[in-house]
This record gives structure tokens, sequence and C-alpha cells, in this order.
């Protein structure tokens, strides 16, 4: 009962220290900045408003720039016959319908030179036009819209990019709702210097979207009664707006700010609006970015709630502070206390971890000696001893079981010689040989014992396929008693026959070089069936060399989860210096690597 009484003692006195040092000054501080940035929200956010507008003339300029650049494209096209545009439409030679083959072809190319571009428009001096839009359900309405130059501002404008502000695309088109804005180019006769500078032959009309500006206006915050503009104070259009409406409306938003637009950025305060505005390069619009007081409040408003939901944190932390204190003075009583039932019960892997620098410390450091101790004597006089019996018999089970299997396949065997069925015994002796093989525990292997367990195996498997399956070695005596890992190659030759000789046509041959290069065992598994697809040989790299940490036996790129054993086990053993390497080729075959250390007999024994 004491011990409970100080324990909400404890906790009383940390809970007024809390009070009093931490949650105090924590609401004082809140207050004090709250104060202060509700006094500075104005200037931040138009501060943030000034960077956004930043943001938003590079990536406006970024694609007016691009489209511009793709618009020159006009003065490079040329015809198979190396004719330019020009000389297209001047020929008196050439037919209306060769000419619109020509022009059409111009414009779709630059239509997939630019993903910005919706549609590119050509006009000639004699109002021929011709038009290719990325939609192809949209359609020209010929008349008025498209050739009605009182749509447009005078040819004479246009000798340097001009824009025509954004407005809805069914003015001129069918099948559409998208708002488009247009830059418009004069197109000149480059045939001479002089013509070059006044005789004009048409004028074009490259199409955007409005849409390609909302990507980087819908990542800002400016708002729920916030807009983006792109305005010309001058003649009271936009090229694009957050607020669609004004495409059609008639009358100017700005119309009793367009004395403000003078310099190259500012801010404008009226009532209860604020604007940010900063010139769009040396287009005559400018970005401008609207707000309200209110959208300016909101801001601060979430900081108080900000400042509750810190004030539940703490104290969330100060219920932590008290359990763990509590836990720090009854925990390892308790630790110990649970320790010695295991203990009871037969459980001597327990340990205690009791790190308090004081008497609890002292005594689970005890615990854990004197439970180290009785293990030991307990392994030592025990468990020791039946750990050898168990071993003494699962030994003889080991070799009674083989050596009955052994026996009974030789009987088999002799009885197929007797029966004139050598075909049989051979398959016999082979099975038994591989049989041999598999059971002996030694992790090493000379390379003429893989290699011996190798063609066991095809004595079977060229039975199994009418032998049309041939196994060539290519190997010096000096390597044929070097040590490797045993199963090595049996795997890999497996799946060069499952996977590549399976579906072949006609003969099929599997090739297993073994040479020293540069200090090192190389072994060539090489095959000449059907070989790998490039997406599954991808993968099945990206499988072996890690890349891909979780092998996917479903994925529709199965490989041979063998060879990625065999991989993961050499690197296991070895290193990262040595590993599986694969190349393939549709139709030829399949060539596997495998890249050893050189472990002569005399390493083994050592090992």
């Amino acid at each position: 009962m004491n011990n409970f009484d100080n324990y909400e003692s404890t906790f009383s006195k940390l809970t007024k220290t809390f009070l009093v040092f931490a949650v105090l000054p924590m609401l004082a501080i809140c207050m004090a900045f709250l104060v202060h940035y509700s006094n500075n929200a104005e200037s931040m956010t138009l501060s943030n408003m000034l960077q956004m507008s930043y943001y938003l003339e590079e990536n406006a300029l970024g694609v007016i720039n691009s489209v511009d650049e793709t618009m020159r494209y006009v003065y490079e096209y040329t015809t198979t016959d190396r004719q330019y545009l020009y000389e297209i439409l001047e020929s008196e030679d050439m037919s209306s319908q060769q000419k619109t083959i020509y022009v059409n072809s111009m414009l779709q190319q630059m239509l997939s030179m630019n993903s910005y571009i919706s549609s590119v428009r050509f006009v000639t001096e004699d109002n021929s036009g011709y038009f290719i839009f990325h939609n192809t359900e949209k359609t020209v309405i010929l008349e008025p819209a498209y050739l009605d130059n009182k749509l447009y501002e005078t040819a004479d404008s246009y000798q340097k990019m001009a824009f025509t502000p954004c407005r809805p695309e069914s003015l001129y088109v069918k099948n559409t709702d998208d708002n488009v804005f247009s830059i418009v180019r004069n197109y000149f006769d480059v045939s001479t210097t002089a013509n070059a500078q006044s005789k004009v032959l048409g004028t074009i009309y490259v199409d955007i979207n409005e849409s390609v500006f909302d990507e980087y206006t819908e990542s800002l915050n400016i708002g729920s009664h916030g807009n983006i503009y792109i305005y010309n104070p001058e003649r009271a259009n936009y090229l694009y707006s957050t607020d669609k409406s004004v495409y059609e409306e008639t009358e100017d938003v700005f119309a009793t700010y367009k004395g403000y637009f003078e310099s190259e950025s500012s801010s404008i305060s009226a009532g209860d609006i604020r604007l940010i505005y900063r010139r769009l390069g040396d287009t005559g619009y400018y970005i401008v970015i609207s707000t309200s007081i209110a959208d300016i409040r909101s801001g601060y408003m979430e900081n108080i709630s900000l400042m509750i939901v810190i004030l539940l944190v703490f104290l969330f932390v100060l219920v932590a502070i008290y359990s763990i204190y509590s836990g720090r003075l009854s925990g390892p009583a308790r630790v110990l206390k649970n320790a010695m039932r295991e203990v009871q019960v037969g459980n001597f892997d327990v340990e205690v971890d009791i790190r308090t620098n004081d008497e609890f410390q002292y005594l689970g450091e005890g615990f854990n000696k004197m439970l180290h101790d009785l293990k030991y004597y307990i392994n030592q006089v025990y468990e020791a001893k039946l750990s050898r019996n168990l071993s003494e018999i699962n030994a003889l089970k080991m070799q009674i079981q083989p050596h009955f299997l052994y026996n009974t396949l030789d009987v088999i065997r002799m009885t197929a010689l007797e029966n004139d069925d050598p075909q049989t015994a051979e398959l016999l002796e082979s099975l038994s040989d591989q049989m041999r093989y598999v059971t002996d525990n030694k992790e090493l292997v000379t390379v003429n014992k893989e290699l011996d367990n190798i063609k066991a195996y095809f004595n079977i498997i060229r039975v199994r396929y009418k032998k049309r399956l041939n196994l060539k070695i290519n190997v010096r005596d000096e390597e044929l008693g070097l040590y490797i890992l045993k199963f090595a190659i049996q795997p890999i030759v497996e799946n060069a026959v499952k996977h590549g000789l399976k579906e072949k046509q006609g003969l099929g041959t599997v090739n297993v070089d073994v040479t020293k290069t540069d200090g090192h065992l190389e072994i060539y598994i090489m095959d000449d069936g059907v070989g790998i697809e490039p997406e599954n040989l991808e993968y099945l790299k990206k499988v072996l060399s890690q890349e891909i940490s979780d092998y996917d036996s479903d994925s529709k790129y199965r490989v041979g989860i063998g060879l990625k054993n065999i991989s993961d086990l050499i690197n296991m053993t070895y290193g990262d210096g040595y590993g599986v390497g694969i190349e393939s080729y549709v139709g030829m075959g399949t060539i596997v690597t495998l890249r050893l250390p050189i472990i002569t007999e005399e390493d083994e024994k050592n090992a």
C-alpha cells in the first residue's frame, strides 16, 4: 500500500511539474506566436503568392517558348523533292489537292512534335484554310469563325509572335467543349531577303488548350476564394484563368485595377481583395494571383487547431511519462518473477535484461549467471549424452536404408541382364549411381564426381527423350580433381533439358566446359535449345543479381528456382566475387556461367 501511495504522489508531482514548466509556457508561447502570426499573415501570404508567380512565369514561358520553337518548323519543312513551303504555296504547276496534302503533312508533323499543341491552323493570303486537330473527332466550322478576320488582329501585328485570347473552341470547331488560346505568326516568303521582311504568304495559328496550365496551378494553395489569371491589361483579355467563366464574359474583371499594372511585379490591396502580379516575359501579359482576407485568416485559424493538437499530444506524453516512471520502479521485479516462472516450467533459455544501475541490476546479472551455469551442467551431463545416442541411431539408419536400396536395385539390374534387357540394367545402374551421389553428405565434391553424376542423369533422360539429346564434356585432367559445391552443375543441366531442349525439334546438345581462368574456375553449361525470351532473360538477370529481392514464382516471367538457389548458395559461400551469369538468344540457345574459386584436395582437407 505504501508503494502504491508513493506512485500516486510521484504522479501528482510529475503532473504539477509538467503543468508549471511545460503546459503553461507552451500556452504562453502559442498565444504569442498566434498574435505574431496574425500580424504577419498577410505579408507571408503575399510573399508566398510572389513565389507562386515566379513558378508560374517560368512554366508558362516554358510552354510558350516550346511552342514558338516548334512553329519555326514551317521554314524548315521540305517535301521529298526538297521543296520548301513558300515554293509549294506559289507553285502554279501544283494542284490545290497536292498543296493540301503537303501543307497538312507539315501541320501534322508540327502537331506530333509538341505535346502542348491542341491543333494547328494555316490560313493563306487568299483565305485558303488548312487545319489539323489532335482530337480527330473535331471538325472546323468554315463559316464564319475560321476565316473571319474580324476574330483576329490585323496581319501586320503577326510579324512577331502574337496571341489570341483564350476563348471557347466551339466558335470555329464542332464536337468540342475546350477553351484554347493561339500563338500566331505570319509566314513570309523567304526566297529572297526582301521578301523575307515584307511578303506574307499566310498566317499560322497554333492552338493550346488552356488546361496545360492546370497542372501547374492545381498544386498551388490560393484559398477557396482565390484565382490565378494570365491577363493582358491593355487588351483586357486572358490567356488563362482558374475561373473559366471569364472566357465567355465581356466584362473585364480587372477593369478597376488597370492603372496598377505598370512595374515588373507588385501587389495590389483593394478592400477584401489582395493581388500579386508579375509580367510574363515580353508578351504583354501578366501572371495575376488573387486571394481574399478570409483565405488569409483561414491560414492562422488552422494554426489554432494545430496548437490544440500539440496540447493534446503533450497530455498524452504526460501519461506516458507517468507510466514509464512507475514501470521503472516495479518493472525489474516483474521481469525477475516472470523469468523464474519460465525456469520452473523447464524453459532454461530465458534471460533477463535489467539496466537500472541499482540492486535490481545486480540481482538480474546474478540470475543470468546462475541460469547459464545450470544450463552448462545440464548440457554436459544429460543433453550431450542423449544427442550422441540419437546421432548414432540416425547414422545407423542412414547407412541401413540406402544400403538396402542399393542391394535391391542391384538385384533388379541383374535380373534385367538375365532377361536380356541391357537398357533397363543400364538405367538401374545410373539410378543407383545417382542415389549414392545424393545420399553422400559431403558439401564439396570433385569435378569428376559431379560430371559422373551428370552422365548418369543423361543416361536416364536420353531414354525419356528417345536419344535425341547429346551430352558433351570438355575438361582437362588437371581440373577433374578440383573441388566444387555438390550439385552446382547438375540442376543447370536439368534446366537446359527442361527449358531449352524439350521444346526443340530434332537433336539437341548440352556442352559442359570446365577451365581455369585468371585464378578462378569457370564452368560453362551451354545448350543449343530454343533460348529465353528477352523479357524473361532480363527478369532472370535481375533475380540473379538480387535487384529483385523477393523471387516471385508466380510471375509471368517464370524462371527455374534451382538456378537462383545455386546463385544464392555460391554468393553466400564464397562472397560477391563469385556466382552465376546467364546469356541467351532466342532460337540459338542459352549459356550459363559458374564462377568459382579454385579448391584443391589440400585446401579441402585443411578446411
